[in-house]
């Protein structure tokens, strides 16, 4: 009987400190939730429990645009279609007209940068020469490489009509007209030429300088 009574003391003894154990955690943790709370709500918090708060974001940031451009080619008075590594020949050149075609519906300031890649009409590489572009009146070369039009673009409105009275889905800016010639024409035949690309990009009207680097007013731009 003795030995029985000093097992039960053992397991009763046993059990009174397991039960103390899970006391002391429990307060334990009740603690550190507390603690985290407070420092959290006071913002002094990091760690572990840090990607809870929110991060800020600035209403810059978060600015949501809708850009889209294509450029069109024409030669006369030929109808326009999409400019995608088109050939432009030494005899062409002159009566190559290109224009921008805005589907945005922010308003926008728009540079496009022209580059050429001189072969012949087979693809056969040629030495390069400087392509003395004439654009229209609105648009404005710079040192950087780039055309500049100096003036923002209007977003298409989904209530918008063209002159046709139908919806209108997109603007369309003249961009260079007929006239160019190249520096060294003599040194090409008049199937000779340059595949030409077009690189558009386009800015918010209240981040010109952040993106493009410079005032536009130093362009004349409005």
């Amino acid at each position: 009987m003795k030995n029985n009574e000093k097992i039960e003391k053992l397991i009763e003894s046993s059990n009174a400190g397991k039960r103390k154990k899970k006391g002391i955690i429990a307060v334990i943790a009740i603690a550190a939730c507390f603690l985290a709370a407070v420092m959290l709500f006071t913002d002094n918090f990091s760690g572990v429990v840090s990607w809870l708060k929110p991060t800020h974001i600035s209403d810059q940031d978060v600015t949501v645009t809708n850009f889209t451009s294509t450029v069109g080619i024409a030669f006369s008075d030929g109808a326009y279609t999409d400019l995608n590594e088109t050939f432009v020949s030494k005899s062409n050149l002159s009566n190559m007209k290109l224009k921008i075609i805005y589907n945005g519906e922010s308003d926008a300031y728009i540079r496009v940068k022209l580059f050429e890649s001189f072969c012949n009409s087979d693809g056969g590489l040629l030495p390069a020469s400087t392509v003395n572009y004439v654009c229209e009146s609105d648009w404005k070369y710079h040192t950087d490489g780039y055309y500049y039009y100096k003036k923002v673009v209007k977003g298409v409105q989904p209530d918008e009509t063209d002159s046709e009275g139908k919806k209108a889905t997109n603007k369309s800016i003249n961009f260079i007209k007929t006239g160019s010639t190249l520096s060294n024409a003599s040194n090409y035949g008049d199937s000779e030429g340059f595949k030409l690309v077009a690189i558009v990009e386009q800015v918010q009207p209240d981040r010109f300088e952040e993106f493009f680097g410079f005032e536009p007013n130093s362009l004349g731009i409005s």
